[in-house]
């Protein structure tokens, strides 16, 4: 038996596996931190989130810290006794001491910002940090045993990476627009620089006696090299390596001539006189919880009656009497406990208001093909269109004297797109703007004192706007929200379903096999799939489509969008249009998303069948007749987990975008500064069964579509159901395209490791529908075969999504969701988007009249 088999099996036995767990064995590390005792004869490593000690000449490393936690950075107090790091809870970093003798943990931080990357003064009896109290990262200082604090540095820029000579001096990297420079800051509080560089500069670290710097430098997106800096009079600055994945991790020095570094997914040690590096092994054992899909979710094919879950918008008149709100896309009033329609159309209606007099209703909808506000008076039933040309004007607020309506106005379509807070004079018709900038905005709302004000988490006031108008900064949304329970119930069905038909088809690929079935017909029974046969074995019962030319294959799944309601009643008909039936979304507004799913599954809107998990990641009190569920076994895809990382990456230096913190999942495959995961992340992945939804698509953007003759900018689609400014958005270069290549290749070494990959599209940094065809050609594009990237946006995203049993592949049995294009995917994959008709459970949609607005 192998030490390392031998190795993991004793951990195995040690880790008291339950029957929901698994061992994940870690043999490499992506982005590992490592630091060692004085003594040198230990290391201490940060490996998956937890802190790990091993022997310094390798070996088996031994846990530290508890699972789940987020540690980095750890750095030996000077007389081997404990470890200062940084520990992330709640979203934040604070910075923790270890005791190695009791294994005692303490807070040495506690504030509202993020303390990072400490180390030990030469004493131990402070610890020099980096954190950004003052609205950048500025250097501190904290005394281990009175907790005293003391600012270190005021200049502009951001500051990391401190680390303490023996002498005192502190070495550190500032970044100021696009420089980097390595600096030193002496005892007197005087800083110099001792180096800079157009290139990023990252984790330096002082060799024992001091007088030679050793850091990383960024010297292109995915090359790193260590340098030496010796300091003098000249100052001599020489390469230590070639081309390597360096890690934004400090050296640990073994002795003056030799240290430990972090690279290429493990430890190396190397000297400042040899050029050859040489391998420190590690063998870790850690327990994963298996992460299974939900099995309770209620079947789509399920007949009858239901309440309406998605009451979204529900506001009380001003003599308290009566609720409107919105359910199944359309306006409601609740009276005396019974619900009545207001609005009765294809078009998706909005954020219902009452007029101060409580005789008519304001809202938003998209009833002339783009959002406007109107007003219906409750008596006749008068519409009245109160905005033109407005850019999705949503969520108005009459102010109480009825002479001026504020509403929020945005450009883009997803739930953190800018907004501007707007202000409509009435009569007149005239608007300004008061605020812009606004990102995650409430619904405005209007003083006694006749000022508009809107929570938001960031907001610009215009400036010379009226003084009776101003926007102001609140953490919380204005009004109280009436309770659903205190509403009448609305109730809805499914549609029945469609009249049986046969399709002849050319060419089937079912999602099982790897090659097409070939000249057979599909029956259609009920909306399912009554047989597939050979060419006129079954006599026909219904009308027959000829796909004799055609290639069908199943619907296609999207296991990871965002959506908004702002995206009005096309927003369904896109989703179809490319072939996509089944979407989950990661709803940060869940009344909404019901509402839409709910509108969706009663026929009342055409759109494919929709999931809902909550943006926490978990699906709290859901009713288990909604779709809502957790899906904790399917991990967010990179537009998520690389912005979490974006400063330890550093292709960002501000703070990080609101949606990157959305739903994390518990095993992301977090990559290291050369965008590469390594076999940590990959076991972890494939021990616990989780399903990796990549989002290459979000991160390439359409620039990541493989052939400009096919270019789906060019689809009719695409010009009709998108509006100029937002193809002039996804137009752009992606946000880190760069990295695409890098990533491609490490999602296929996890498929050819045996890891679950499902297509997730992250919509909609990339169009909706769309972006699951970007995201299949960019799949296709790693030497992954045709047959398995569709089986990817097909089969896998069933599986992943707890619905096998129902769609995602085309067998009898099973819900007739399936597209029909006039190409052949398994010969060019992007033929995916020659759709000539799409069919949600045996629904026929013919694609020219999806894009064909009501």
């Amino acid at each position: 038996m192998s030490r390392c088999l031998a190795l993991l099996l004793c951990c195995s036995c040690a880790l008291n596996l339950s029957a929901e767990e698994r061992v994940a064995d870690i043999r490499q590390g992506t982005d590992l931190s490592v630091a060692i005792s004085p003594d040198g004869t230990t290391l201490v490593v940060e490996l998956l989130g937890q802190l790990w000690s091993l022997p310094a000449a390798g070996g088996a490393a031994t846990p530290l810290t508890a699972p789940g936690e987020r540690t980095r950075h750890p750095r030996y107090r000077p007389d081997g006794g404990g470890v200062v790091y940084q520990r992330l809870i709640d979203g934040q970093w604070d910075l923790w001491l270890l005791d190695l003798s009791t294994g005692a943990q303490r807070a040495l931080t506690a504030t509202p910002y993020d303390e990072r990357e400490p180390d030990f003064s030469a004493d131990g009896g402070t610890v020099v940090f980096a954190a950004n109290r003052t609205g950048h990262y500025c250097l501190w200082s904290i005394a281990v045993e009175s907790g005293v604090e003391t600012q270190l540095t005021e200049e502009e820029g951001d500051a990391s990476f401190p680390s303490v000579s023996e002498l005192g001096i502190v070495a550190y990297v500032l970044e100021r627009g696009t420089e980097s420079a390595l600096r030193a800051l002496r005892g007197n509080g005087v800083g110099t620089t001792i180096h800079s560089s157009a290139y990023r500069l990252s984790a330096p670290t002082w060799r024992p006696g001091g007088g030679v710097v050793v850091f990383g430098e960024q010297d292109a997106p995915q090359s790193n090299r260590l340098r030496m800096l010796l300091l003098g009079e000249p100052r001599v600055l020489k390469p230590l390596s070639g081309n390597e994945d360096l890690f934004g991790t400090r050296a640990a020095w073994v002795s003056a001539a030799e240290f430990i570094y972090a690279a290429d997914g493990q430890l190396w040690r190397r000297g400042l006189a040899n050029p050859m590096r040489r391998p420190v092994h590690l063998f870790a054992a850690l327990a994963v919880e298996v992460r299974a899909p939900p099995t309770d979710l209620p079947r789509f094919d399920a007949a009858g009656p239901r309440a309406a879950f998605g009451i979204n918008g529900a506001v009380r008149s001003p003599d308290d009497k009566r609720t409107a709100f919105a359910a199944l896309g359309d306006l409601w009033l609740g009276e005396r406990g019974k619900p009545e329609k207001l609005t009765d159309d294809v078009f998706v209606d909005l954020d219902p208001v009452f007029w101060p007099d409580g005789e008519s209703i304001v809202f938003a909808s998209d009833r002339t093909g783009q959002f406007e506000l109107w007003r219906l008076t409750l008596r006749d039933r008068q519409l009245t269109q109160l905005t033109f040309g407005a850019l999705k004007p949503h969520r108005p607020a009459v102010r109480p004297d009825g002479k001026q309506i504020a509403f929020l106005e945005t450009d883009g379509l997803g739930p953190w797109a800018p907004a501007r807070l707007k202000v409509l004079d009435w009569p007149g018709g005239d608007s300004h703007v008061v605020a812009t900038g606004l990102i995650g905005p409430g619904k405005p709302a209007w003083g006694s004192d006749g000022r508009v004000s809107v929570p938001a988490r960031v907001a610009v006031p215009v400036l010379g706007s009226s003084p009776a108008v101003s926007a102001e900064l609140h953490p919380d949304a204005a009004g109280e929200p009436v309770e659903v329970t205190a509403l009448p119930t609305v109730e809805w069905q499914p549609p029945p379903p469609p009249a049986e038909y046969v399709v002849e088809i050319g060419r089937l690929f079912d999602g099982v096999r790897a090659d097409y079935r070939r000249h057979v017909d599909m029956h259609v029974r009920d909306g399912k799939i009554a047989a597939i046969v050979g060419r006129g074995v079954l006599p026909a019962r219904g009308p027959i489509i000829d796909a004799r030319d055609a290639t069908v294959i199943p619907g296609l799944i999207d296991v990871h969008a965002h959506q908004a309601a702002l995206a009005g009643e096309r927003l369904g008909r896109a989703w179809l249009a490319y072939g996509v039936t089944t979407v989950r979304e990661i709803g940060t507004d869940l009344p909404e998303a019901l509402e839409r799913a709910e509108a969706w599954a009663s026929g009342r809107l055409a759109g494919p069948r929709l999931l809902i998990t909550p943006a926490s990641g978990m699906a709290g009190n859901a009713d288990a007749a909604t779709p809502i569920r957790g899906y904790p076994g399917i991990a967010n895809g990179f537009g998520h987990s690389l912005f979490r990382q974006a400063r330890q990456l550093g292709f960002q230096r501000g703070p990080e975008p609101p949606f990157a913190g959305s739903g994390p999942s518990a095993y992301e495959l977090e990559v290291s500064p050369g965008f590469t995961a390594y076999q940590d992340g990959f076991s972890q992945l494939i021990a616990s069964s989780t399903v990796l939804a990549p989002g290459l698509a979000a991160l390439a953007g359409l620039g990541g579509w493989p052939d400009a003759a096919t270019h789906p900018a060019r689809d009719a689609a695409y010009r009709s159901l998108f509006t100029p400014y937002e193809q002039a958005t996804w137009s752009q270069a992606g946000p880190i395209a760069t990295a695409v290549p890098a990533l491609q290749q490490t999602v296929a070494r996890l498929i050819r490791g045996g890891g679950r990959v499902a297509a997730g599209s992250d919509a909609p940094l990339v169009p909706y529908g769309l972006g699951v065809h970007v995201e299949l050609a960019l799949l296709g594009g790693t030497g992954i075969a045709n047959d398995q990237v569709l089986r990817i946006a097909t089969a896998e995203g069933a599986l992943a999504l707890g619905l096998e049993q129902q769609i995602g592949t085309l067998e009898e049995g099973k819900l007739a969701d399936f597209v029909v294009l006039d190409g052949d995917p398994l010969a060019r994959l992007t033929d995916t988007l020659k759709i000539v008709a799409v069919a949600k459970g045996g629904v026929w949609h013919e694609r020219q009249a999806l894009l064909n607005a009501p």
